[in-house]
């Protein structure tokens, strides 16, 4: 994962780093803390820039109209890899997850506002501006959002694609996310400090496992964003 000098993570309250806090009436609130979000555990870890584009509730559609995108694929902030974790929220408001005929290949702007047509429209976009980065998609570890369909849906946009990796977190790590010590470290259905670095440790282990499996595809991470190529 250190090979990527720049990764862009896209997703909702799980990669912004929400943590859950009581208020003087008991009640609870939710605030993004980027700084303990997986995403700059790992920044910090390589040493390398990583873009946080995820917010608290964020869906695909919510992203894509956000200036968070704007900023995605203003040219500028271009990464050789990107993370991607949406689907919790679009499970939380019921949102049409559609079929794999809504990604248009051809033409993104034909996509319908359902989760495929959206999540396809974010892989074109990064594609767009960055045809060779590799792209690292996740699926939700939470069961309703397995049950709802929205994890097997990130299954199969993962296999229409080129350059485009599963992280499997429901199928290879339900039960490393909810028993044990991982476990203690939830608070209203998100982590503190210490559970988001062990979200971190999961991630970045189960990349190193991707690249570590398909070696040819990794043997030009230095040539992502040039006209370069040695095979």
């Amino acid at each position: 994962l250190s090979s990527f000098l720049h990764v862009g993570c896209i997703g909702d309250s799980l990669a912004s780093g929400e943590a859950v806090y009581k208020k003087e009436d008991g009640s609870t609130g939710g605030r993004d803390l980027f700084e303990y979000s997986w995403g700059q555990y790992l920044a910090r870890m390589t040493g390398n820039t990583y873009y946080n584009w995820s917010r608290g509730g964020l869906r695909c559609d919510t992203f894509l109209s956000s200036t968070m995108a704007t900023e995605c694929f203003d040219g500028t902030h271009k990464c050789e890899a990107y993370i991607i974790g949406l689907g919790q929220n679009e499970r939380n408001k019921n949102y049409p997850i559609g079929t794999e005929t809504d990604i248009h290949m051809e033409d993104y702007s034909q996509n319908p506002e359902t989760y495929y047509g959206n999540y396809g429209k974010i892989l074109m976009k990064i594609k767009e501006i960055q045809p060779k980065a590799k792209i690292f998609v996740l699926t939700d570890p939470l069961q309703e959002v397995e049950a709802a369909g929205y994890n097997e849906a990130v299954r199969k946009i993962s296999e229409m694609f080129s350059n485009v990796y599963l992280v499997d977190l429901y199928t290879y790590g339900s039960t490393l996310f909810y028993s044990g010590w991982i476990a203690q470290q939830r608070r209203g259905g998100h982590y503190n400090a210490v559970g988001y670095y062990a979200c971190a440790m999961i991630i970045a282990t189960y990349i190193d496992w991707i690249i570590k499996k398909y070696p040819s595809e990794f043997r030009e991470i230095e040539f992502i964003g040039t006209e370069d190529a040695y095979y």
